[in-house]
């Protein structure tokens, strides 16, 4: 589909883009084959952004004809602007939910800016803005949700402040050309039964309605800011014990997925109140809650023993332990299933290698031609300690410092049977000085 020519319009379109992406470095155009997506296409080079555009992304959901001919038209757009431009496709069919379509593409997004050391540029308008805060209104979103796309993230999004109006005049005034998706007229999906029915009949029952949503999405916008900054400050007061620690300026950065939230970082809050900030404190790990797992958590943090956890969505649970909340996968703590100690052999976030340069006692001189071993200890385990006998594993392990929940899936290794290795804890009945040995390092990789 092409625009038809109009008389010259007002460019603030262009405006928009200059203004918002100014000093925002290298940028990756995120293009559907859309109308508003491909004007963004043809406005960034026209505002004389194309030295800085680094790849134009696109994604064919598969999801019939319509999808493809947009992913071609998107490729051969931007390769006669001189752009490069990459295609995405799902590795198996989708499931047809628009979350699945989103999900799916905003993966691909992120990796093409990642590969590429830039940000993504999105074509959301105002519009887009004020149904995605109707439709989490009628989710029962909080402040945090309420911001919308207004939310500061990894998406730069330059047309907040513009109409769709405005983005289909200059479309019209410069011949964009674009594929037009049957699926945005599907009263079968609830955006578009907001955006055709919903959201026009409010406005005519409440004129002014459509502002009212600005200014809500404004003020929690700026209420999430507010929120965020004191959850960075929070995690970078000194740590506890392995407490993450992060310096200013990161609280738009996503730190390491899995962590310790040292306990000074919600201690001392109401349930109100935590149910504020523990939010904040997963996103920065890029991990989101729901409503109701928001609620288990900050009931969680003041009365969890140490030991206690709780799942979350994601494959994620959290954990308390001495001086904080481990946030970690499920899947990462073994099964504690025995193997053969050999060069590259993992056990959880546990690495093992033949090394020498490794500090003790992560480093252990192990006895040449003994049969080696790796597995998860296990409760009445024994570390076999040369010349003073034996000692409970978890009595060496508390006396470490190793906090309780941290302990499960950790590794011993054992020669001919017999525990004689606590990885980053203890060497035990390993080979002496001047036995022949083979020396054995490990590696804990978190995050």
């Amino acid at each position: 589909m092409k625009s038809r020519t109009s008389p010259s319009v007002p460019d603030g379109v262009v405006t928009a883009l200059v203004r918002e992406l100014d000093g925002r470095g290298a940028l990756v155009l995120a293009v559907s084959g859309g109308r508003d997506s491909m004007t963004l296409l043809q406005a960034a080079v026209h505002a004389g952004l194309g030295g800085r555009v680094a790849a134009v992304a696109t994604f064919d959901h598969g999801t019939g004809a319509a999808a493809t001919r947009a992913a071609r038209l998107v490729e051969r757009t931007a390769r006669q602007l001189g752009l490069r431009v990459e295609v995405g496709r799902p590795t198996a069919p989708l499931a047809p939910t628009e979350a699945a379509w989103r999900g799916a593409r905003f993966g691909f997004l992120r990796a093409v800016a990642k590969a590429h050391g830039a940000s993504v540029v999105t074509a959301h308008t105002r519009d887009d803005q004020r149904e995605t805060i109707a439709f989490r209104i009628l989710r029962q979103a909080g402040a945090r949700g309420l911001a919308g796309l207004a939310a500061d993230g990894a998406m730069l999004r330059p047309w907040l402040g513009v109409s769709r109006e405005a983005v289909a005049a200059w479309a019209a005034a410069h011949g964009v050309r674009w594929v037009e998706d049957p699926a945005n007229r599907d009263l079968r999906y609830a955006r578009n039964r907001l955006r055709w029915e919903l959201l026009p009949a409010l406005e005519a029952a409440v004129p002014g309605f459509g502002r009212w949503l600005d200014k809500l999405g404004q003020r929690a916008a700026t209420w999430r800011t507010c929120v965020e900054s004191l959850a960075e400050q929070l995690e970078s007061l000194p740590a506890d014990g392995e407490g993450v620690a992060t310096g200013p300026g990161t609280a738009r950065t996503a730190i390491p997925r899995t962590g310790v939230i040292a306990a000074r970082a919600v201690t001392g809050y109401t349930p109100a109140e935590l149910a504020v900030l523990w939010p904040a404190l997963l996103a920065r790990r890029g991990v989101t809650v729901d409503r109701r797992g928001t609620a288990r958590l900050s009931g969680f943090s003041t009365e969890a023993a140490v030991g206690a956890r709780i799942p979350l969505s994601g494959s994620l649970e959290v954990v308390r332990a001495r001086d904080g909340f481990v946030v970690r996968d499920i899947g990462s703590v073994d099964d504690g299933g025995e193997r053969a100690l050999v060069p590259g052999v993992q056990l959880g976030a546990w690495h093992f290698s033949p090394d020498t340069s490794s500090a003790a006692p992560w480093r252990a001189r192990m006895p040449e031609g003994a049969v080696l071993t790796v597995r998860s200890w296990r409760a009445g385990d024994r570390l076999q300690q040369q010349g003073v006998g034996s000692r409970r594993i978890a009595r060496v392990l508390s006396d470490a410092g190793v906090a309780g929940p941290e302990r499960a899936g950790w590794p011993v290794v054992l020669a001919d049977g017999v525990i004689v290795w606590i990885p980053g804890v203890r060497c035990g009945d390993v080979a002496g000085p001047d036995e022949p040995a083979v020396e054995w390092g490990s590696e804990r990789r978190v995050g």
